[in-house]
């Protein structure tokens, strides 16, 4: 039974991979179906779909990626999370972007092929003439205090210090647990970083100074899953919990301006292995299977390319005319935990 005459788009925010609390009203001809019901959330044991293993998820249909230098204060900025594939190749998440939450750009790093994560800040003078630096950038700890990305001391030591290519003259200070230190050989020892001080409570740095024309300053700063309990960790892949990180740009006699990104890691997910069940609609709002013979003539769940996914927005309920036109044109047959999928019917 394959009914394409008419479309239906229906977010749940829950796991698609729970196959057998999917609910179909029964497909009849000229009878637009209802809505598909929520499904239960499952853990991370559900069947992945393969079809992308790089490491950051961009969007791959609508084009939308953004990777390029902003320019506030007259300088390029570059703030993005930074991974390497299966392949040690390194790719880059969207870039932090001026705005507001509509304009920030998302990414999914994917659970399954990501390794050696790193946030990636770098500002270059491209003009003739010097530029004040005041940047103030903030890791995900700086947004929210329970974000479970943060600094991971266990790679390399338990220190933040620029590029080697980077300009010298720029005077670096890290905050952690709250109170700003300065990073050795730029201040006096006595309000340098404490050797019992403890990394992982690290929210924010700051890099000021004058950067001269054609010069850059660029840092890497590694971070981690902070989750070991499994509970935890599947709760969070399916979640809506985006890690941010932000850049406070200012500029002599300017309160500055701001750009952020956002990132969260999920696994892929997959609808396949279950068909649809069909039902008929009672009075009372209730659902009622239809008997075996109808059963057996229902497709499998996803096996005509029907379900679509919303991976890099929160979604606001189901969408109508216009509006739902220029969603689909954005959406993807890729799926990964924590996101909205939809069906063409």
């Amino acid at each position: 039974m394959n009914i394409k005459h008419k479309m239906l788009l229906k977010q749940l925010s829950f796991s698609a991979a729970v196959l057998a609390g999917l609910v179909l009203s029964a497909p009849v001809i000229g009878q637009q179906a209802t809505a598909l019901a929520e499904t239960t959330q499952t853990s991370v044991s559900s069947t992945v779909n393969t079809t992308f293993t790089g490491a950051m998820y961009t969007n791959t249909v609508s084009g939308q990626s953004m990777q390029t230098p902003q320019t506030p204060n007259g300088f390029e900025h570059s703030l993005y999370f930074q991974a390497t594939d299966d392949s040690g190749n390194l790719e880059d998440s969207n870039y932090a972007l001026i705005g507001d939450n509509s304009t920030y750009r998302k990414t999914i790093i994917n659970a399954d092929h990501y390794k050696n994560l790193t946030m990636n800040f770098t500002i270059t003078n491209n003009t003739k003439e010097d530029k004040k630096v005041n940047e103030i950038v903030g890791l995900p700890l700086k947004d929210s205090s329970d974000a479970p990305l943060i600094y991971d001391n266990s790679r390399g030591q338990s220190s933040i210090a620029p590029e080697a290519d980077s300009q010298s003259e720029m005077v670096l200070t890290t905050y952690i647990a709250g109170k700003e230190y300065f990073l050795p050989g730029s201040h006096p020892a006595s309000e340098t970083v404490p050797a019992d001080a403890d990394w992982s409570t690290m929210d924010r740095f700051r890099v000021r100074g004058t950067l001269h024309p054609g010069n850059s300053w660029s840092i890497k700063i590694p971070l981690r899953l902070n989750l070991t309990d499994k509970a935890a960790l599947d709760k969070y892949l399916y979640s809506h919990n985006w890690a941010t990180l932000t850049d406070y740009s200012y500029a002599p006699d300017d309160h500055g301006v701001e750009l952020r990104t956002k990132a969260r890691i999920a696994q892929q997910d997959s609808l396949s292995g279950g068909k649809y069940l069909a039902t008929v609609e009672n009075k009372d709002g209730s659902f009622t299977p239809l008997p075996k013979n109808v059963q057996d003539l229902m497709p499998q769940i996803g096996a005509n390319g029907e379900i679509f996914w919303e991976n890099l927005n929160d979604g606001d309920g189901p969408v109508q005319g216009d509006v739902q036109t220029k969603l689909f044109s954005t959406l993807d047959h890729v799926g990964f935990t924590g996101s909205f999928f939809f069906t063409w019917i």
